[in-house]
């Protein structure tokens, strides 16, 4: 496959990362004491006495087993000295009974015992001498002392019963007996530093925004809290959302943000980003910045807008200074106060506010300026304001200018004012002093391209682009700029220049660029871009590879054909396994030469006569050359056996070595080569192709002999997990479907290019339409054929109006080459339940408020239908909808609620009718009586003008 070196380096990861596993996540709970405790340390069970009935554990442990439930403790140690408080955490067995817990004195003697081994300067604690109280949910307000300590701890750890021994609370087990865990802390003190004797203290008064958060701890002592700002009791939570939109799971962060985070805290910065982020990555850039981004910037960045611009520069600079009085409450703030500021101009710039995201920047200059300590103070009835010096360091504030200064400078050229864009190209100039650096800003260099490109320096702008997309090459937002600076006239030429197609690495710096503009839609350049690549490579299979399925999406399988056939006759000595020790190998010589004596792509797909004498005699003629292929299925592998006629075994293509079937062949092929090397990989997946392209285009009786010499290749290797598994998915698809003789037409007749056919039906869809491909049925008495119409790859989704993927166009080009006037199956929907569905409600893409996957759907399929709409009134088709076929046990329970909502859109729908298989889920009968069956009741239902179809 396409593997870039040198000029351009591409390092793309297949796979989701591994990302946080979050073990204390449990029945839609935080572990919120583990985490709230940040003094927490680590003990061994041999420092504790031995036979306790009870252990003192290391960190978020946990107690497994066939018990029911379990209790964690929590021990806290309230000195004097911060230096010596302390909190262990406990994990007491599993008890049937409340009372057959261990009682709150000998909880303590083992706190005691792990205190003085860790504490040996501290003085030993005595129960004499302190105070012990029970807290819940680390809330101070709840705090209670204990009269008694011989009650159990199960008791201590709920409320609701009688019989108490605490001061002012009734005691009994509080759900401890109805959840899988109970927990709760003890706390001691020593007597006098007690701090609760009566009824709890009135709630605090909310904090405001603006001033500096304070976090009550176990010591009784406020302090400011830690560096990144996030109260303690919702830490959990903010960091298990962070990951979750780490791993682009914006559905679940989004839920812990609106339904955990602000209910608690409405104005939390954190949450207010993550939002905005979410509706930004979903391309819904007006609503990120209105309801989430400015709110941030707002609330923790610039309080309000400042006043209007003043002719006197000095004045305008005081009344920026004075709108920002108020420095961020700690330095995390300050960076999410900067973040949001800098998303809410980019989507500012996206929707075209160019001024206002001018304004945005100047007032996150002035912001950064207070923030950093450097503006002194702001002036305000006299009086200087200290600000805290969150952003000192200069490196840090150099880079965070520079984010800024590209901003404002596009925001500023994009106005299309003279004077603006002046400015703007002084920025980008101050941005890059020297363009011959080894190192210079990216997005900077990429405006500066743009900037170029508009006043008719384009050869420069195209080498600072191509220059970018080696720093950036999986920024979508460079490739899109690549793509239209190559869309002009002369760009092409442009680019031959700026790389010669024989120096070193052109190939790869072409092949590239081709998929590039592949993604976004642009074929023929894209196709040039592949010729180039094979041009500058010509041993490459991987560049005459993405060549022929470039030409495929464009619907010029001729062309493909011959981009591989060439391929194979120019590298003949190139093969695939080694032969030696019974292993399988076959050479890129040897399957051209089969290519050749069979006719290939020119083998005539012969009209069936009309005279039932000539029709007999030309089956008999085919079945003396028939090549049987029989699918076996193996402990090795499933593999397709074909034997050859005849006709062909003194001399013909017989007479070729292929290593033989079975467990030999795939042991001597695994030891020869564990794992196949990417070139013989390549190589494979070009022969694969070829199977694909004949059969598709139905030059049927070329396959067999071809199959014959791949099918040894495959023996003892795991090919569908290998970067071809898309190509091995279509040959081993084709190579079962021809051991299936039912209906089949081996020599079906060439498609016809104006009138539509009387005789035959297309079935236009993803990879499931190979499986009624070529295949003959009996509608109203007439034997009709079942022509593929093949759109690899597309799902519902691609068919949206904004989407420029290659399998849109694809569509469109297969669309065109059916007769007007045809019927016409259509089966799409499978690769959206399969990977779509799920992936985009769990990234938010469909909904504007609540997701779910019912919406998803309906979504989706309302996509599919309006371009049905256009598709109809365009080529007047005779339309049908084949239900969605449920191939995966893992998707099956999707596929049937996606085939339902589709069923009820088709009905309400005048253009097309529904023809479902009842029992699909059922799975009772064998495969001819499900498809009889489903034929029968589609014509009874489809009369006069549906589609009656029987065997």
């Amino acid at each position: 496959m396409i593997s870039p070196l040198k000029d351009i380096v591409i390092a793309v990861t297949l796979g989701v990362g591994a990302g946080m596993v979050w073990q204390n996540y449990k029945n839609e709970e935080m572990d919120r004491i583990s985490r709230f405790y940040s003094c927490v340390q680590p003990v061994s069970i041999a420092s504790a006495p031995t036979l306790l009935p009870f252990s003192i554990e290391e960190g978020a442990g946990g107690c497994g087993g066939v018990f029911l439930f379990f209790m964690r403790l929590y021990v806290h140690y309230e000195a004097s000295d911060d230096a010596d408080a302390w909190t262990k955490r406990l994990t007491l067995p599993p008890v049937d009974e409340p009372a057959s817990a261990p009682s709150v004195r000998a909880v303590l003697r083992c706190f005691f015992a792990a205190y003085a081994a860790k504490f040996r300067h501290a003085a030993p604690l005595k129960l004499a001498d302190l105070d012990v109280f029970v807290e819940t949910d680390q809330d101070i307000a709840t705090r209670r002392r204990l009269r008694s300590l011989d009650v159990s701890v199960a008791l201590v750890g709920g409320a609701g019963g009688a019989g108490s021994g605490l001061n002012g609370l009734r005691m009994g087990s509080l759900g401890l007996f109805d959840t899988d865990t109970c927990d709760f802390e003890l706390v001691v003190t020593r007597k006098p530093n007690r701090k609760v004797l009566g009824p709890a203290p009135p709630p605090p008064k909310p904090t405001p925004v603006t001033a500096r958060k304070k976090c009550t701890q176990h010591n009784g002592t406020s302090h400011e809290e830690n560096e990144d700002g996030r109260d303690p009791k919702l830490r959990s939570v903010l960091e298990l959302a962070a990951a979750q939109m780490k791993q682009q799971k914006f559905r679940a962060a989004r839920e812990l943000h609106r339904t955990l985070v602000l209910p608690a805290e409405p104005t939390n910065p954190e949450a207010l980003l993550a939002l905005g982020d979410i509706l930004l990555a979903n391309g819904r850039h007006a609503e990120a910045a209105k309801s989430y981004f400015l709110k941030c910037w707002r609330l923790h960045g610039c309080p309000s807008p400042p006043p209007a611009a003043s002719s006197d520069a000095t004045i305008k600079i005081k009344a920026e200074a004075l709108a920002l009085t108020t420095p961020a409450a700690s330095k995390a703030y300050a960076r999410l106060a900067f973040t949001s500021a800098l998303r809410l101009a980019g989507c500012y710039l996206e929707t075209r506010k160019f001024h206002t995201a001018v304004e945005i920047l100047d007032e996150l200059q002035v912001f950064l300026r207070v923030n950093s300590g450097t503006a002194g103070g702001a002036i305000n009835g006299g009086a200087t304001a200290k600000n805290r010096a969150f952003f000192p360091d200069a490196k840090e504030r150099t880079w965070m200018e520079t984010q800024m200064d590209v901003l404002k400078a596009q925001a500023l050229y994009d106005t299309k004012n003279p004077d603006d864009q002046e400015k703007a190209i002084s920025l980008v100039m101050h941005l890059l002093p020297d363009l011959q650096a080894p190192a210079v800003n990216l997005d900077a260099l990429l405006l500066y391209a743009k900037i170029a490109h508009d006043r008719g320096k384009k050869s420069e702008a195209l080498s600072m682009a191509l220059r970018v997309l080696v720093g950036k090459s999986n920024d979508r937002a460079v490739k899109k700029a690549l793509v239209a600076l190559l869309k002009g006239p002369g760009a092409m030429e442009r680019l031959q220049q700026a790389v010669p197609a024989r120096s070193p690495s052109s190939g790869a710096a072409y092949a590239f660029i081709a998929t590039i503009l592949k993604d976004f839609g642009a074929m023929e350049k894209s196709l040039v871009c592949f010729r180039m690549a094979q041009l500058s490579d010509p041993h490459s299979a991987s560049y005459a590879l993405n060549h022929a399925h470039a030409l495929e999406v464009s619907l010029r399988y001729a062309e493909a054909y011959d981009v591989l056939a060439l391929f194979l006759s120019g590298n003949s000595m190139l093969s695939v396994g080694n032969g030696g020790n019974g292993a399988a190998q076959l050479s890129a010589g040897s399957f051209a030469e089969i290519l050749e004596r069979t006719g290939g792509w020119d083998s005539k797909n012969e009209d069936i006569s009309t005279l039932q004498e000539e029709v007999e005699k030309a089956e008999e003629d085919r079945k003396a050359v028939m090549w049987p292929v029989e699918w076996v299925v193996a402990l090795e592998g499933n593999y397709a056996k074909v034997t050859p006629p005849p006709s062909e075994l003194d001399g013909g293509l017989a007479s070729l070595a292929v290593a033989p079937f079975g467990h030999r062949t795939a042991v001597a092929n695994k030891k020869a080569a564990p794992v196949v090397s990417e070139v013989e990989l390549d190589l494979l997946a070009c022969f694969f192709t070829l199977v694909k392209i004949l059969f598709v285009n139905g030059r049927l009786s070329v396959l067999p002999p071809l199959i014959r010499v791949l099918e040894p290749l495959r023996l003892g290797h795991e090919l569908h997990r290998t970067s071809i598994r898309n190509e091995q998915a279509y040959y081993a698809c084709i190579a079962q479907l021809l051991s299936i003789t039912e209906g089949f037409v081996i020599h079906p007749p060439p498609s016809p290019s104006v009138a539509a056919p009387v005789d035959e039906i297309y079935v236009c869809g993803d990879s499931h339409t190979l499986a009624t491909a070529w295949r003959e049925i009996n509608v109203h008495g007439q034997r009709t054929l079942l022509r593929p119409a093949l759109v690899t790859g597309l799902k519902h989704w691609h068919l949206r109006k904004e989407s420029t993927f290659y399998p849109k166009l694809n569509f469109w080009r297969v669309l065109a080459s059916i007769p007007a006037k045809s019927r016409v199956i259509f089966l799409f929907g499978e690769i959206d339940c399969r990977e779509g569905i799920l992936d985009a409600v769990e990234k938010c893409k469909y909904e504007v408020r609540c997701p779910s996957i019912e919406e998803g759907m309906a979504h989706t399929i309302g996509i599919f239908m309006e371009v049905l709409a256009d598709v109809v009134e365009k080529y007047e088709f005779e339309t049908y909808i084949h239900p969605i076929v449920p191939v995966l046990d893992e998707t099956r329970a999707l596929v049937v609620q996606y085939n339902q909502l589709f069923q009820k859109r088709v009905a309400k729908s005048k253009i097309c009718n529904w023809h479902g298989f009842e029992h699909m889920r059922k799975g009772e009968e064998t495969r001819k009586a499900q498809v009889q069956d489903w034929l029968q009741a589609a014509a009874q239902r489809s009369q006069p003008h549906g589609l009656g179809f029987t065997f």
